[in-house]
């Protein structure tokens, strides 16, 4: 299994742990509308909640989609989840996390692994508690109409686009509470380098910021 170095920054904390990778095997191969990013984007969500509970506390959900054959190198199906992993407090120890990821293709859960954390730069009194965020406080509903309403902006900047991922992300330097990133690659007729770029939705569903739609 091959594993990268990842970072996320809570506030003016940064917490260094592990990520999993696609190579980690949870992807579909095939084609399956519960699973495809227009229909369904908070798939993950969704199905992360009802193996975890409401009640769980979470670090980060991630969900990798493939954006098409010209904007990615997943074999998938344009639209279609290749990967979906949660870091998640572990109910035995407050102060440690676990992962686990979807086997999409059978809809099961890998067994938890643990998350190495390294904190750098804060004080001894560090709670992770007070970073994390219950799955039951995110409303993902809206997402597929948030989707669907880049729909024009996208058609009209790009030749071809297709949304890569959809995460919760922690607070960092630059944003003050949790958020949900919808990302999305695009092609230029006039530039064959991809571009990309994201809708950011506050947690409870009621804020959308585009500006970062467009590069």
């Amino acid at each position: 299994m091959k594993t990268s170095a990842r970072t996320i920054t809570i506030g003016a904390m940064t917490v260094a742990s592990l990520a999993l990778t696609a190579c980690d095997g949870l992807g579909g191969g095939t084609a399956d509308p519960k699973f495809e990013i227009t229909q369904n984007p908070d798939a993950c969500f969704r199905a992360v909640t009802e193996h975890l509970g409401a009640d769980t506390k979470v670090l980060s959900v991630s969900s990798l989609f493939s954006a098409g054959s010209e904007l990615s190198y997943s074999d998938d199906p344009k639209g279609q989840m290749t990967n979906c992993t949660v870091d998640y407090q572990d109910p035995d120890n407050a102060d440690a996390l676990l992962r686990v990821g979807l086997k999409i293709a059978s809809g099961e859960f890998t067994s938890p692994k643990t998350v190495d954390l390294t904190v750098i730069g804060i004080d001894p009194d560090f709670n992770l508690d007070e970073h994390l965020i219950a799955l039951g406080d995110i409303d993902s509903s809206g997402l597929a109409a948030i989707i669907k309403e880049q729909e024009p902006i996208l058609s009209k900047t790009y030749e071809t686009y297709g949304w890569s991922a959809v995460s919760l992300e922690a607070p960092d330097n630059n944003h003050d509470a949790y958020r949900i990133d919808l990302r999305v690659r695009g092609l230029k007729t006039d530039d064959p380098a991809p571009k990309s770029g994201a809708v950011s939705v506050s947690v409870d569903g009621k804020t959308v910021s585009t500006d970062h739609l467009i590069p």
